[in-house]
């Protein structure tokens, strides 16, 4: 263990030095550190729209699939399709395909372009 004999006295001049240092340092520190929350914030935008895929334009009469939140964990999480029928901004009112409206609106991030299975012709 150290005694006050042991540690090494520094000059006023010193300490000043290494205060300093250590104030640089933190900036370096500070700039690195917003750089790397840009760069994440933006791979994560990134992630996020490619896996949302909201960049493909839904407009009326389009069909499309509803997000319907998991209720059991087995289920479903789409349901549909439905056909657009009123779009204002970036909600959408659809209805079902007998021309049924429903009732709640949607945002595009709930829907996905429905795409029909091509059917099979094997003998």
């Amino acid at each position: 263990m150290q005694t006050p004999s042991d540690i090494q006295q520094y000059t006023e001049d010193e300490l000043f030095k290494f205060r300093v240092g250590q104030f640089y340092f933190r900036k370096q520190q500070e700039d690195s550190a917003k750089e790397t929350q840009r760069r994440d914030r933006d791979h994560q935008k990134e992630v996020f729209d490619n896996r949302k895929d909201t960049n493909v334009p839904i407009k009326k009469g389009d069909l499309v699939l509803v997000y319907d939140a998991a209720t059991n964990k087995m289920g479903l999480n789409w349901s549909g399709p439905f056909v657009v029928r009123k779009v204002l901004s970036r909600i959408y009112y659809l209805s079902n395909l007998q021309g049924i409206p429903m009732k709640r609106q949607y945002t595009r991030e709930m829907l996905k372009p429905f795409v029909a299975a091509p059917l099979s012709t094997t003998k």
